[in-house]
């Protein structure tokens, strides 16, 4: 019983620290106003920071993909307080068969707003060279509301 409260306390302590790191983010750079000139993407878009191919992730973008419920999935994932918009790195794979075309990437630099279902974020450095999602501020009839 001990280790479960230690694990939650080591947990909340964790997110706790997280938030303080994301307020820093959030107060370093202006929020944008509009959306306008804004990369408006989407579930399976991907993007180029540097050298590096990501692809965006969401959970309502997966669960239609894969035939769930997109509003079941997105109560889920926030109920259990998971990440509803992620961004994951693609890996490099070297192989001999006949050549595919590049597909089409949104060339972005860390602390980029991006335009994610009705949501800003900034683009942000997270551990082992990978990228994370910062929510920012809220869409409402091309206006930013920060949060």
């Amino acid at each position: 019983m001990e280790t479960t409260t230690a694990a939650t306390t080591y947990a909340t302590r964790c997110r706790e620290a997280q938030a303080e790191r994301d307020a820093v983010l959030v107060r370093s750079a202006p929020v944008p106003t509009t959306i306008e000139g804004l990369p408006k993407l989407r579930d399976d878009d991907e993007i180029t920071v540097g050298d590096s191919h990501f692809t965006i992730g969401t959970v309502v973008g997966y669960a239609l993909k894969y035939h769930e419920d997109p509003i079941a999935s997105y109560a889920q994932a926030v109920a259990r307080d998971h990440e509803t918009v992620f961004i994951i790195q693609n890996c490099i794979v070297l192989h001999s068969g006949p050549h595919r075309p590049e597909p089409k990437r949104t060339a972005l630099a860390l602390g980029a707003h991006v335009v994610i279902q009705g949501h800003v974020y900034r683009i942000v450095p997270a551990p082992n060279g990978n990228l994370r999602p910062l929510l920012v501020g809220r869409v409402n009839h091309y206006a930013v509301i920060p949060v």
